[in-house]
């Protein structure tokens, strides 16, 4: 009887372990498609800085929260060259 029954358990077990893996991917998957709807990098008041993300809603911004924002006004990607002031260069 032990002998059944124990490799049935292993494969209860790995069979769970493997659904529990199969919803977890599943629910990663559904939370990065919600937050690639955040508009919050294309929008004109997105600093980029880490201590002020967003000068109208900071506490909203880059979050799901963010997603029907009615402040969102529409702008082009900043590149590495777009947040540098001229004459900031060293000298």
């Amino acid at each position: 009887m032990l002998t059944l029954l124990c490799p049935l358990v292993i494969w209860l077990m790995l069979t769970g372990f493997l659904t529990a893996l199969c919803f977890a991917f599943a629910d990663g998957v559904e939370l990065l498609q919600k937050l690639h709807r955040v508009p919050c990098d294309r929008c004109y008041y997105f600093s980029g800085d880490h201590r002020l993300k967003c000068a109208v809603h900071p506490c909203r911004a880059m979050t799901p929260m963010a997603v029907g924002c009615p402040d969102f006004i529409a702008t082009t990607p900043r590149g590495f060259s777009a947040g540098k002031r001229q004459g900031a260069g060293l000298v």
